[in-house]
């Protein structure tokens, strides 16, 4: 089983902002592990800790995640996630890795890949989830 990492912007503008950037990555989340990965998400592993406990250190949750990164075969980022430090932190130690990184967005609720192709091309050509698998088994 391959282990999938979910690179996802974390912290929002606002508490609500937040709230939909933890909901986006436990969406891709969820769909990588129906498409048979298992999955490191680090806004699953350590949001409810944070809340629990803000006293710790953001780095301290940023160190541990790029541990994580080197176990993980492939990272998935938001292609929205370029304005995030820890993103761009997390795709930087992946390519150092050589961890392959798969853009990905959100259309029509659905997880798709990001190859380079126009916004309407792109829902076309994933909707089908047979696509996506075939895309993502050649990793």
């Amino acid at each position: 089983m391959r282990i999938a990492y979910v690179s996802a912007p974390y912290t929002g503008e606002s508490p609500e902002e937040t709230e939909a950037n933890v909901s986006r990555a436990l969406g891709l989340a969820a769909d990588l592990w129906e498409r048979g990965f298992a999955v490191l998400s680090p806004i699953q592993n350590s949001h409810s800790v944070s809340l629990l406990k803000p006293e710790i250190p953001r780095e301290n949750y940023l160190l541990a995640d790029l541990r994580f990164l080197a176990f993980c075969d492939v990272l998935f980022v938001y292609i929205h996630a370029g304005e995030s430090p820890g993103c761009r932190l997390e795709v930087a130690e992946a390519a150092r890795l050589e961890i392959p990184v798969i853009p990905v967005d959100h259309i029509d609720g659905r997880t798709i890949l990001c190859l380079g192709l126009p916004d309407g091309e792109r829902k076309d050509r994933y909707k089908e989830q047979a696509a996506w698998i075939s895309e993502v088994s050649r990793l």
